[in-house]
C-alpha cells in the first residue's frame, strides 16, 4: 500500500497545505511561580494576579536573566547536560537549573580533581533536594564559575560585572534570605545545612576575588563547628570539618587575630600527633592525617609573616624556638609513614588518582619543609643560598609531579601546588624564579585563598623592591646577572640574565611602574 503523500497528510488532519499553526512564545519575564509551572504570567506588579487568584504564593521576579545558550556549541566547550534530575521539593527556573548542572557537571570534577570528597560528591548534591537554600548557594557557584571559565580570573579589588556575576548575586542573597527566615527554627539539621551553605558562600566570594568577605562565611561556619565541639578522627570521614580547617590555616594571612578552631595546632603542639599517623591502612586515612600538619605549617608561615610585616597578630602562642623544629619533625614524620603506606598498600588501594595525590602530598611536604628552613634563615638575617639544593630538588619534583597532572582545574579547595610555585618564585637563583612566576601566570587558578595571579603579582613586587634596594648599593648592578637600564622616557628597568637549558634568557621587570 502507498504511503499518503505529504499534501494529503496535511489534508487528513485539517491543516491546509502551505500553512503552519502558529506558535507561542514563552515568556521570559514572569514570576518564578508561573515559570516553574510553565504558565503564561500576567506578570502584575508585586505579585501576580494567575497566582494569587488561585490562592498561591506568588514567588516573584528575579531581576537577572541569564543570555539564552548558544544554538551551536563550540567543538571545545565542555558539554553539560541542559537539565538535572528532577525530585526537587520547591520549584526551580530553567536559569537556575542551568546553573546547578554546571556545578554538578564541571564545578564537582574541578573540586575533586585530585583528592575524592565524599562532601562535594554526595552530602552538598543531597541537600541540595530538600534544602532551597543550598540549592540557591549551588547555583551561584555554578554561575560564577561558569563566568570566570569564560572571562578569567580576576584580581581582588577587580569586581566581576557580567550577567553571570549578577545572577551569581541575587542567588546567593536568595539562598541568605531563606537562612534568615528559618533562624528561630529548632530544626536540628538547621545546622548542618548552615555549615554548607556557608562553605558554599566562601567558595563564590573567593572566586570573585573579594577574600575578606570569603572570611566572613568562613568564621560563622567556624563558630557552629566550635559550638558543636568538632574534632579530628583519622578512621573517620568528616570532610565538612576538613575543609573548614584547611580553609582557615588559608584565611589566617588576612586575620588580625589567631584560629577560631585550634584542632590542629593542638593535636600538634600539645598532643601525639605521631600516633595519628600510625599505621595508615587506606588513603583517606593518608588524607585525615595530611590536614593537621599542613594547616600547622601554614599557621607558623602566618606568624613568621605578619612579624616581618610588624602587623600586630593576636594568637595563643607557643614556646617559638620550638614551633619551627616541631612543624619539620611532623612534616618529615607524616612522609615516611606515607613512604611506607605506598610500599605495602594492596594494589587495589591505590590507583591512578591515589597514586597521583600522594605525589601531590609529597611536594607539598617538601615545599612546606623548604619554606619553614627559609623562614628560619630569614629570621637569623641569613642569605637563602644555602638552601640552592632543596630549591632544584623541590623545582625537579613539582616539575615532575605537573606532568602527571592531566588536567588544571581552576578551583580546588584542598591542598594544591600554587604555594609550592610561591616558595620557588622567592628562590635566589632567577631561573628558578622565572620558572615558577611563568607557572603561577599560566595556570590561573583559585586555590581556596591563594589565588595564583593575585601571588605572582605579590611575588613580582616584591622583586621590584628587591632590585630598587639593589639598584641603590650596585648602581651598576651585578656582572652577568642584573644590570640596570633607562629607557628613552626615562622608566626605569632591571634587565636580569640567567641560563635555561644550555641557552641563555634575558627576563625585563620594570621598576618604577
Amino acid at each position: 500500500m502507498d504511503l499518503p503523500s505529504s499534501e494529503n497528510s496535511h489534508s487528513s488532519i485539517g491543516i491546509p497545505p502551505g500553512r503552519r499553526r502558529a506558535g507561542k512564545s514563552r515568556s521570559r519575564t514572569g514570576c518564578r511561580t508561573c515559570r516553574a509551572r510553565r504558565l503564561k504570567c500576567d506578570e502584575a506588579p508585586g505579585a501576580c494576579q494567575r497566582c494569587t487568584s488561585t490562592g498561591r504564593v506568588c514567588d516573584g521576579y528575579d531581576v537577572q536573566r541569564l543570555p539564552r545558550p548558544p544554538r551551536r556549541k563550540i567543538a571545545t566547550a565542555p558539554r553539560i547536560p541542559a537539565l538535572v534530575p528532577t525530585g526537587f521539593r520547591f520549584a526551580t527556573t530553567s536559569d537556575e537549573n542551568r546553573c546547578f548542572s554546571y556545578f554538578q557537571h564541571r564545578s564537582i570534577s574541578h573540586l575533586v580533581a585530585s583528592f575524592d570528597d565524599p562532601l562535594w560528591e554526595k552530602l552538598v548534591l543531597q541537600m541540595s533536594y530538600n534544602e532551597p537554600a543550598v540549592y540557591h548557594a549551588i547555583v551561584a557557584l555554578g554561575s560564577i564559575h561558569q563566568d570566570l571559565e569564560q572571562h578569567g580570573l580576576p584580581l581582588p579589588g577587580q569586581t566581576p560585572n557580567s550577567t553571570w556575576s549578577r545572577f551569581a548575586t541575587e542567588q546567593s542573597l536568595r539562598s541568605s534570605s531563606l537562612l534568615t527566615q528559618r533562624r528561630s527554627s529548632q530544626d536540628p539539621a538547621l545546622r548542618q545545612v548552615i555549615l554548607v551553605c556557608c562553605l558554599l558562600f566562601t567558595v563564590t566570594e573567593l572566586l570573585c576575588a573579594r577574600p575578606d568577605t570569603a572570611s566572613v562565611h568562613l568564621a560563622g561556619g567556624l563558630r557552629i563547628l566550635r559550638e558543636l565541639k568538632a574534632q579530628r578522627c583519622v578512621h573517620s570521614e568528616q570532610s565538612t570539618l576538613a575543609t573548614y580547617l584547611h580553609l582557615q590555616g588559608q584565611s589566617l594571612f588576612l586575620a588580625s587575630e589567631g584560629p577560631i578552631l585550634r584542632i590542629d595546632y593542638e593535636m600538634i603542639y600539645e598532643w601525639a600527633y605521631e600516633n595519628y599517623i600510625s599505621g595508615f591502612t587506606t588513603f583517606s586515612e593518608v588524607q585525615r592525617a595530611f590536614g593537621p600538619v599542613f594547616n600547622a605549617s601554614c599557621g607558623f608561615h602566618v606568624r613568621f609573616w605578619k612579624q616581618q610585616q610588624a602587623i600586630n597578630y593576636t594568637e595563643q602562642t607557643y614556646e617559638a624556638s620550638l614551633v619551627p623544629l616541631r612543624v619539620l619533625s611532623c612534616l618529615n614524620r607524616f612522609l615516611q609513614e606515607l613512604e611506607v603506606f605506598l610500599l605495602t598498600a594492596p594494589p587495589q588501594a591505590l590507583g591512578e588518582k591515589e597514586r597521583r595525590g600522594a605525589q601531590l602530598m609529597k611536594v607539598i611536604c617538601h615545599g612546606q619543609i623548604v619554606s619553614v628552613k627559609s623562614c628560619l634563615l630569614r629570621s637569623n638575617g641569613l642569605p637563602l643560598e644555602s638552601l640552592m639544593e632543596d630549591y632544584v630538588n623541590l623545582q625537579r619534583m613539582l616539575d615532575e609531579t605537573l606532568t602527571q597532572v592531566p588536567c588544571r582545574p581552576l578551583i580546588s579547595l584542598r591542598a594544591g601546588l600554587t604555594p609550592v610555585f610561591f616558595l620557588l618564585a622567592q628562590c635566589p637563583d632567577y631561573e628558578i624564579r622565572w620558572w615558577a612566576i611563568d607557572g603561577l601566570q599560566t595556570w590561573p587558578h583559585c586555590g581556596g585563598f591563594f589565588n595564583s595571579r593575585q601571588m605572582a603579582q605579590m611575588v613580582l613586587e616584591g622583586m621590584k623592591i628587591e632590585l630598587r634596594a639593589l639598584r641603590e648599593t650596585h648602581p651598576q648592578g651585578m656582572t652577568g646577572k642584573v644590570s640596570f637600564v633607562r629607557g628613552a622616557d626615562g622608566s626605569s628597568f632591571a634587565r636580569m640574565l640567567y641560563s635555561r637549558g644550555g641557552g641563555e634568557c634575558v627576563r625585563w621587570l620594570r621598576l618604577d611602574g
